[in-house]
């Protein structure tokens, strides 16, 4: 095969490899559309259970081509890199683990509910969140850095660490998946002093987008490291030298670098605080609206997990009281009441006691504690 014919079948691998992820989402609107009316909860769990198979035996394959790789390095005698990718392969087994919840296998072998991963703790998941976006970022955009010089990032080191342009839309998805993300978390957070009911009917399709997009983003992601470690350990099997050449770095562009990382990380630490522990408010009325009571509970109850807190209780006790369970309303206004008090909420509080004595015409009040003791 002359240099001619290797280069164009280049060119057309690389051509199939850039649209195949554009095909795929293409793929994936037609389906929703034709199925969507039929969609029910057991098929939704059956289709991401299949997804996250994909994507976890992915990473796996994933850390054995880096594994592969590191070998490769070692035996060229480029310890630097070799240490490099030894950490990408130790990183990737360890998230193949997370994704496998090896801490349920290991810490807790008979719970069939919550499993145990680091990525799942409120505290640490924001850390987790900034580093696959900063990797989506990476790895979407820092070829433009090579335009000039497409060289470097052909024959260099350099292709050891930098995505080509054909994976653009294989990362891409991560990045707009947290951006989704971060916006509906800030919605239901800015929902709850306003109409929350009408402000998530207007989300509503961001919330249903929201509902199949982090398998997908995900997926697209994994294939997308799949790809590149797969066209790295091929390159550096068939390649005797390599050009070892340096990134070479200004200070600005290093100083940039880090007040966009340090930026990132504290914008993902930061907002988690302020609004992810509120987020599940907003999926819980999001559930309400479209009927899904159960699902509607499951969230408000993970809010009040994460942050117990006057506003989850309010809505459990309207919940409950609409699907007939009033002991169980009446338990979570008394708390609502209770949080809005403590947090010198005097309107909420106000709000919640005639709403309840409204519901519940049969209660009594104690004149000397001016305590409202609810009762059907």
């Amino acid at each position: 095969m002359t240099r001619t014919d290797k280069k164009n079948r280049t060119v057309y691998i690389d051509f199939i490899v850039f649209v195949s992820p554009l095909l795929f989402t293409l793929a994936c609107i037609v389906l929703y559309k034709i199925f969507h009316p039929a969609y029910d909860a057991f098929a939704a769990s059956a289709l991401a259970y299949g997804i996250k198979a994909v994507y976890t035996v992915l990473t796996f394959i994933c850390s054995l081509l880096c594994f592969f790789i590191t070998l490769k390095l070692f035996n060229k005698r480029m310890f630097f890199h070799f240490i490099i990718y030894f950490i990408f392969f130790i990183s990737l087994f360890f998230l193949f683990l997370e994704l496998i919840h090896y801490g349920q296998k290991i810490y807790s072998p008979q719970t069939s509910g919550h499993a145990l991963a680091l990525h799942e703790i409120v505290h640490i998941r924001p850390i987790f969140d900034a580093a696959f976006f900063i990797m989506g970022f990476y790895a979407s955009f820092y070829w433009v850095r090579f335009i000039k010089v497409p060289r470097v990032l052909k024959f260099s080191t350099a292709r050891l660490y930098v995505p080509d342009f054909s994976l653009l839309f294989y990362f891409l998805p991560i990045i707009v998946f947290f951006i989704v993300v971060n916006y509906l978390e800030y919605v239901s957070h800015l929902a709850i002093n306003t109409n929350f009911t009408s402000v998530i009917k207007s989300h509503s399709w961001l919330f249903e987008l929201n509902r199949f997009f982090p398998h997908y983003s995900r997926l697209l992601l994994a294939t997308g490291l799949f790809i590149f470690f797969l066209k790295t350990s091929i390159w550096i099997n068939h390649t005797d030298t390599l050009q070892n050449n340096k990134l070479k770095y200004s200070s600005k562009e290093f100083i940039v670098l880090l007040i966009l990382l340090f930026l990132i990380m504290s914008g993902f630490v930061i907002g988690s605080r302020q609004f992810t522990t509120l987020a599940d408010l907003g999926w819980g009325k999001y559930f309400e609206i479209n009927n899904d009571l159960n699902g509607a509970v499951h969230h408000y109850n993970e809010c009040i997990k994460k942050n117990d807190n006057a506003y989850a209780h309010k809505a459990l006790f309207l919940l409950y009281h609409r699907m007939g369970d009033d002991d169980s309303a009446i338990q979570h206004l008394s708390r609502a009441i209770k949080k809005s008090m403590a947090a010198g909420n005097q309107k909420m509080t106000t709000e919640l006691f005639k709403t309840g004595l409204m519901l519940y015409p049969n209660s009594s009040i104690n004149p000397e504690t001016r305590t409202i003791y609810f009762q059907k």
